[in-house]
C-alpha cells in the first residue's frame, strides 16, 4: 500500500482552504510562488519539495476561521499558529523539515535563531515572503514596501527575487491558470512500514483542532481493527480498517472549529456544514492512487443500513463489511468518550443505544453482538489508545 506525500498534503491543504471563502487557494498559491522564488535563488530538488510541502500546510496550526483570516493580515504578529503547526507536524514521518520551515514562516529574517541551518533559514524566509505576496497582492505599494523591509523582515536576497512577473504569477493563479509546480514536485512514496505511523500522526492534525475531538480518530481506528479481527478479517484488511479509522474525519479540517467545539445543539445550517465532512473525506482520499477501500470505508462511516445515512444514502446492499464495522466503531467511540455536552456513557447506556440502532435497522446486528460479547476488552483498548493520544494533545497545548 503506497501513500504519496504530495498527494496527501495537497488534499489536506485543499480541506484547510474550505474553512472560509477568504482563504480559498491561499495555500496552493503560496506554494507555487514560494517554489518559483526558491528556483530563482538556485534551490533545486529536495529543497523545493520540502518548501512546497511546507507552503501547502503553512497555516495548519490556525484552527479557527478567525485565526485563518487574521493570518492573511500583512502586518500580522501572530506566530502562535506557526509554532502550533510545527508541533503538529514535527513528529510525522518524513515531515520534520517542512515542519521546521512552518515554524519560522512568520519569523522576521533578523530574528531567525543563529542555530538554524542557513539553507533552512533562507527557505523559511522565502515561505514568509511568498505568503505575504499572496495576501497583499492588491497593495499598490507592495514592491516599495517589501524593499523597505529588506534586511529586517526579509533577507535582501529573497526580496530581490520579487519582480512584476512574480506578481503577475499570483494573478494567473487566482484565475486558476499555471499551477505547474504541483506536477513537478518529487512525489515521494511513504514506505509501507511508515504508512500507519504517518497516518496516525496526521490523525492528530485532524483531531487536535479541538479538545473535544482530540482522541476520537485513534479510538475509532483501534475499535475498527479489533472488531475486524474478531470478525475474522485478514491482516491486510485489518490494516485498511486501521488506516480508514485514522483518516475517517479528514474532512473535518474543512469544518470551522467554532462548530466542532459548540457545546449545544447545532443549527440546521451548522449541521449541514458538519455533514459535509464525509464528502470532503471522500474527495481527498479518492484523489489518491491505491487507497481503494480506505477511501470507501472512511467516507461511509455515517451511512446506515436503512439508507438514511450520509453522504450518499447507501443501504445495506451497498455497504461492505468494512463500512459496517467503521459505522459501529464511530458510534461506539462517540458514545463512550467524553463529549462537550456529556460525559462518556457506561456499558449499559452504550449497549442500549447500539441495540436500539440495530432494532431501527441502522447498524449491523452481528457486529453489535461482537461488541456485546467482548465489551470490556474492546473498551479497554479504546481507553488505552485514547489516553496515549490525550498525552500527546496535552504536550501540544502546553
Amino acid at each position: 500500500m503506497d501513500l504519496k506525500i504530495i498527494d496527501l498534503t495537497a488534499g489536506i491543504s485543499h480541506a484547510l482552504d474550505l474553512i472560509s471563502p477568504e482563504v480559498v487557494g491561499h495555500h496552493s498559491r503560496t506554494a507555487e510562488i514560494a517554489a518559483t522564488l526558491a528556483r530563482q535563488l538556485g534551490f533545486t530538488g529536495q529543497d523545493i519539495s520540502d518548501l512546497f510541502v511546507a507552503a501547502l500546510l503553512h497555516d495548519i496550526g490556525a484552527f479557527s476561521r478567525k485565526a485563518r483570516i487574521d493570518a492573511l493580515d500583512f502586518e500580522t504578529k501572530d506566530i502562535h499558529h506557526a509554532e502550533t503547526g510545527w508541533k503538529l507536524l514535527c513528529e510525522v514521518p518524513h515531515m520534520a523539515r517542512p515542519a521546521r520551515l512552518i515554524r519560522l514562516h512568520h519569523t522576521p529574517w533578523e530574528h531567525i535563531p543563529e542555530d538554524v541551518p542557513p539553507d533552512e533559514a533562507l527557505l523559511a524566509n522565502v515561505l514568509n515572503l511568498a505568503d505575504r505576496v499572496d495576501v497583499a497582492h492588491l497593495s499598490p505599494d507592495l514592491l516599495p514596501r517589501l524593499n523597505r523591509l529588506a534586511g529586517t523582515a526579509f533577507a535582501p536576497r529573497v526580496v530581490n527575487t520579487i519582480s512584476p512577473d512574480v506578481l503577475e504569477l499570483r494573478e494567473k493563479l487566482l484565475s486558476g491558470d499555471n499551477y505547474t509546480w504541483l506536477s513537478r514536485i518529487e512525489n515521494r512514496v511513504i514506505p509501507a512500514s511508515d504508512v500507519v505511523g504517518f497516518c496516525d500522526a496526521f490523525s492528530h492534525v485532524i483531531d487536535f483542532r479541538s479538545r473535544f475531538t482530540a482522541t476520537h480518530s485513534c479510538g475509532v481506528a483501534t475499535i475498527a481493527r479489533e472488531l475486524g479481527r474478531l470478525n475474522g478479517m485478514a491482516e491486510d484488511e485489518l490494516r485498511t480498517l486501521k488506516l480508514a479509522g485514522l483518516l475517517h474525519d479528514l474532512g473535518k479540517l474543512a469544518v470551522p472549529s467554532e462548530i466542532i467545539e459548540k457545546p449545544g445543539m447545532l443549527t440546521e445550517s451548522e449541521f449541514e456544514i458538519m455533514r459535509g465532512h464525509t464528502l470532503v473525506t471522500e474527495k481527498i482520499l479518492g484523489s489518491m492512487e491505491g487507497l481503494g477501500d480506505i477511501c470507501l470505508w472512511a467516507s461511509q462511516h455515517h451511512e446506515r443500513l436503512d439508507g438514511g445515512g450520509y453522504p450518499h444514502g447507501l443501504s445495506s446492499d451497498d455497504l461492505s463489511e468494512g463500512s459496517r464495522i467503521m459505522a459501529v466503531a464511530d458510534v461506539f467511540t462517540a458514545l463512550t468518550e467524553d463529549r462537550p455536552y456529556r460525559p462518556g456513557m457506561d456499558r449499559h447506556a452504550t449497549m442500549q443505544v447500539l441495540e436500539g440502532m440495530v432494532d431501527s435497522g441502522l447498524l449491523d446486528a452481528s457486529i453489535i453482538k461482537l461488541l456485546q460479547q467482548q465489551f470490556v476488552p474492546i473498551n479497554d483498548l479504546r481507553v488505552l489508545s485514547q489516553e496515549k493520544a490525550l498525552s500527546r494533545f496535552k504536550a501540544l497545548a502546553a
